[in-house]
Formats: C-alpha cells, sequence, structure tokens
C-alpha cells in the first residue's frame, strides 16, 4: 500500500487528474476498476474519480508497483536569469538557442528543467511530495529566439498565467535585428 499525500499544489482537481499526472504509467482502465474495487481510496474511505482532492488528504493505492512509477526528477545546474518574481510567478530571460520544453524523452537542458531545479533549489517545489503540478513555462519562444518568457512557479501561478494569455491580458511583441548590411539588388516590387 501507498500513501500519498495533497500538497497545496496537487489539490483543487479531481482525483481522476491527478492520478493521470501523478502517475502516468497507470492506465485509465485500471484506476477506474482500483476506485471501483476500494484499491484507491481517499482519506481511509471510497471515493470517485471525480472527487475534488483538498490540501491534506491522503490517497490509499492499493496497487502493483509499476502502475506507481513517476517520471524521476534530474536536476539541471545551469544558469537562469530571473527578470522578476512574485509568490506565484516569473519571469524569465530565455536566451537564444535553448528549448522552453523538452522535445524528447529522457534528460535534455531546457526551460522547464532550469526553472524546477531553481525553485527546488530555493524550497518552493519538491518533485517528491508535488507529484501531479510541474512547474514550467506558460508559453514558448522557438529555440531560435531570445527573450522574455512568464512562468508559474505554484498550481496556482500556472492557472493565473494561462488566465492571463486566455484573455488576452499578456502582450507579445517580437523585435528583429540585423547583423550584417544587405548588399543585395533592391527589388521595387515592378517587373
Amino acid at each position: 500500500m501507498t500513501e500519498l499525500q495533497i500538497q497545496d499544489n496537487d489539490a483543487g482537481q479531481t482525483l481522476e487528474k491527478y492520478l493521470q499526472k501523478a502517475l502516468p504509467a497507470l492506465p485509465r482502465s485500471l484506476m477506474f476498476k482500483a476506485v471501483r474495487n476500494k484499491k484507491i481510496k481517499v482519506n481511509r474511505k471510497r471515493c470517485e474519480v471525480r472527487q475534488m482532492l483538498q490540501a491534506g488528504d491522503i490517497v490509499q493505492l492499493f496497487l502493483p508497483p509499476d502502475v506507481l512509477e513517476q517520471e524521476t526528477f534530474v536536476p539541471n545546474d545551469r544558469p537562469l536569469r530571473v527578470v522578476w518574481e512574485d509568490d506565484d510567478l516569473m519571469v524569465l530571460y530565455k536566451p537564444r538557442g535553448l528549448l522552453s520544453q523538452k522535445d524528447q524523452p529522457g534528460k535534455q537542458d531546457d526551460m522547464n528543467s532550469r526553472l524546477r531545479t531553481l525553485l527546488w533549489k530555493r524550497g518552493i517545489w519538491n518533485p517528491e511530495t508535488d507529484r501531479s503540478f510541474r512547474p514550467s513555462v506558460a508559453h514558448r519562444l522557438d529555440r531560435n529566439t531570445s527573450g522574455l518568457v512568464l512562468a508559474g512557479k505554484t498550481a496556482a501561478g500556472a492557472r493565473k498565467a494561462a488566465e492571463m494569455i486566455c484573455q488576452g491580458n499578456l502582450e507579445k511583441e517580437y523585435l528583429a535585428t540585423v547583423e550584417e548590411l544587405w548588399t543585395g539588388r533592391r527589388n521595387s516590387g515592378c517587373s
């Protein structure tokens, strides 16, 4: 039997959503069957997949070890430039050549891994207890683009960033710079 305590960053979502994020190796069909057969309980009681979880709840799992595995956190000690932050949000500088998020499985240098390492070192995020929430950038910039990105430090911050983007309260501006003088023939658009 495994017990998982719900932390602030994991609260406010259904048991189904939590388990899908926290235990990616757990098939949905097995999750539903385990809830029906009382192999998954919340606070030692029968539960429902649509049950909302709150901070402090205890999820008990009577499941095989292979479905309880989670993605291993690997710290990334590469530097991360923080431009601004409050309790829930950060504005970060993304240098040219760095991915905003991984594009393949396994260890890779990207903004999200640098952000998670920084918040882990500061004691703001713990991958062992915050099982379904992973701090991340709220939007991407192309690999060869440098600039500022907004990131959620907490689940509340991630929701706030997503809301800002959806409501159009976050304005993106792009600035192109020319590094060499172009000496080609000017095309007037007429033949």
